[in-house]
């Protein structure tokens, strides 16, 4: 409930994603504080009380992390580790033909050989997402010229009348230049 990564309704809520990161770093002060009044004996319910209150947590999240902080020896949450993809998934993504679900199969079947767990397929392919640029994958799927329909190298720029929507020319479409104090002749 305190740290819930960033998505789409932060974006639309700025206030609340802001309200979100304010208590992060907040936490691990309070947690720490208290850990300090409960080497020292002097922690009571009110301390975890009063640091729920104010960093808008419920009194169970605080005793939590407390608890958690202790088994630790740090107010610092460890990092979560998430799924990436090595060169060896890479590889056998290329056997597949960059067929995601073929290398879902294989990767659950290599598990229950070997009693291991294998990434769930939404995993793989928020994984792949992350970590594959859409030209790698258009390439393991179909092939090297497929993969730089993707490069923007070599490109050519729109021209500069398309970007701004108007001619470039400081002349005026009927062909006269305007008239300025300098040009009048009386």
């Amino acid at each position: 409930m305190d740290e819930e990564p960033p998505d789409s309704a932060s974006a639309a809520h700025p206030q609340a994603a802001t309200r979100r990161l304010e208590r992060q770093m907040l936490t691990t002060p309070a947690i720490r504080h208290l850990m300090t009044l409960d080497a020292r004996g002097e922690l009571t319910t009110a301390h975890v009380r009063l640091v729920a209150q104010t960093l808008d947590l419920h009194i169970r999240t605080v005793w939590k992390r407390l608890a958690d902080a202790k088994a630790n020896g740090t107010a610092e949450r460890p990092g979560r580790t998430r799924f990436e993809i090595t060169e060896d998934l890479r590889v056998q993504l290329a056997y597949h033909r960059g067929n995601i679900k073929s290398l879902y199969e294989a990767l659950r079947a290599e598990a229950e050989e070997d009693g291991g767990t294998a990434p769930s397929l939404a995993t793989l392919y928020r994984a792949i997402r992350r970590d594959l640029s859409p030209g790698d994958l258009a390439g393991l799927r179909q092939g090297m010229p497929a993969s730089r329909g993707h490069d923007p190298h070599l490109r050519r720029a729109p021209p500069a009348a398309t970007r701004s929507g108007r001619a470039t020319t400081s002349r005026s479409p009927s062909g006269c230049w305007p008239a300025t104090a300098s040009s009048n002749p009386g």
